[in-house]
């Protein structure tokens, strides 16, 4: 660089290039511009350096810089992925919201809606049936509140109730054991293995695989360990319960979480569980006598009658009889 535009020159030249390059040189300033790089070989030579160092740079920052969002006002950091699933969101809003695409959209959808409601409606799976009636005999009573004669076949569930007011009813349950009931009885099914009786008399015959049947009463539960037993409440619900075989064991629940006094019975044992005599204690079991004969353990249907008709003869006897 020559001596003559070491100093002034020079930095006159700088700020008219920095004015070119800001986009607000005058027409004075661009003509002495042109007069120095035009008759001064190094102010030529700074005046290309620079526009090139200029123009290198701002090629830079447009091909390594993200481009600038279209929204002013868009929060710094936002995702441009959220962006565009909420400008596509808003699009189909104003798409759906359209009064004819909107009443198109509610005459198919509202009758496949009633279509699939009614299809589940009618294929919910039904409960399977825990128990089933095995025999009765001059039978009437209630299920579930309902009058009903207990023909046999027909299945029974968990949580129904059966009220016989006459005759015997046997039940047979799903995991083998099965029930003889004598009116006036009240039993619910609990399940495949289990009952409440809560009025009347109930005889049960258990085989091994259906061990643990249980019978809940209102003052005590008896569960089977391989037996066959009976099972009295009477109007004031007092218990008995009567082994003809095998084993059971006889509880008196204080609470959900304690037992109370428990006893195991063997075949020709009974006890029966009795209100205490002070209030606040649990009910006693107390032993008495066994007395099986008091339980009807089997329903034996009548036998068949047969019928015979006569045709008018004066002696029965001799004739007139098919």
């Amino acid at each position: 660089m020559s001596d003559s535009f070491k100093h002034e020159p020079f930095d006159e030249l700088c700020d008219l290039i920095a004015a070119l390059r800001e986009g607000c040189i005058t027409p004075e300033q661009q003509s002495r511009l042109e007069e120095l790089v035009r008759h001064d070989e190094e102010a030529c030579r700074v005046y290309v350096h620079y526009m090139h160092l200029c123009a290198n740079l701002r090629w830079r920052m447009m091909h390594e810089s993200p481009p600038p969002s279209s929204d002013s006002h868009a929060p710094a950091g936002k995702s441009p992925v959220l962006g565009f699933l909420g400008e596509c969101f808003n699009q189909g809003a104003a798409f759906l919201w359209n009064s004819n695409v909107f009443t198109l959209l509610v005459a198919i959808g509202l009758p496949m809606a009633m279509f699939a409601l009614v299809f589940v409606l009618v294929h919910e799976t039904p409960p399977s049936p825990v128990a089933v009636i095995a025999r009765s005999r001059d039978c009437a009573g209630r299920l579930d509140g309902q009058p009903a004669t207990f023909y046999p076949g027909s299945n029974l569930f968990a949580q129904q109730t059966l009220a016989i007011d006459k005759g015997l009813v046997e039940i047979q349950f799903a995991d083998g054991a099965s029930a003889v009931l004598e009116a006036p009885a009240t039993f619910e099914i609990l399940g495949g293995n289990a009952g409440s009786l809560t009025r009347g008399r109930l005889a049960a015959v258990v085989p091994p695989e259906a061990r643990g049947f249980a019978v809940e009463t209102p003052s005590a539960k008896v569960v089977d360990l391989g037996t066959e037993f009976g099972v009295w409440v009477d109007d004031d619900g007092r218990v008995e319960t009567h082994v003809f075989g095998g084993q059971v064991e006889v509880t008196v629940p204080v609470s959900t979480d304690s037992p109370g006094p428990a006893a195991r019975l063997g075949k020709g044992e009974a006890v029966q569980i009795a209100a205490a005599d002070v209030a606040g204690e649990s009910p006693k079991i107390v032993r008495i006598p066994a007395a099986a004969k008091q339980f009807t353990r089997s329903v034996a249907l009548p036998e068949p009658t047969i019928l015979f008709a006569h045709h008018g003869s004066a002696d029965p006897t001799t004739e007139g009889w098919t």
